[in-house]
């Protein structure tokens, strides 16, 4: 071999994409998956990722979202539950089982919502 001549690559070492080309299926599931893959790839540039590097950005993205969810469906119950109480308390002035809004309504509407609210004029 002389010093001029590159050695050849071997065919091996090509890169190898056929994971983007469509998927020869006709279903329409499998095209959806396919076309909603390379939209989430090529929108996020996570095709440019190594595939190590797409596990740790899909579990790291997963993981936060899980998160999130959890932490949603565990505290925005009690939060809510917290606002209503203080709701009833500042429109009606009581606390507890015997102060509701639905009761503050009907009283409202009933014009003797001054008895209940003390002063407060609604």
């Amino acid at each position: 071999m002389s010093a001029n001549t590159l050695p050849e690559i071997p065919r091996d070492a090509r890169p190898h994409f056929a994971y983007t080309r469509k998927p020869q299926s006709n279903s329409a599931v499998v095209q959806y998956l396919w076309r909603w893959r390379m939209w989430l790839e090529t929108t996020f540039a996570i095709s440019m990722l190594e595939p190590w590097e797409k596990w740790l950005v899909c579990i790291v993205v997963f993981t936060s979202a899980f998160l999130f969810w959890l932490g949603s469906v565990r505290y925005i119950p009690r939060g809510i539950v917290t606002m209503y109480s203080h709701a009833v308390y500042y429109l009606s002035g009581q606390e507890g089982e015997s102060a509701s809004l639905a009761l503050l309504y009907t009283q409202w509407i009933n014009g003797t919502a001054a008895d209940v609210a003390g002063s407060i004029e609604l």
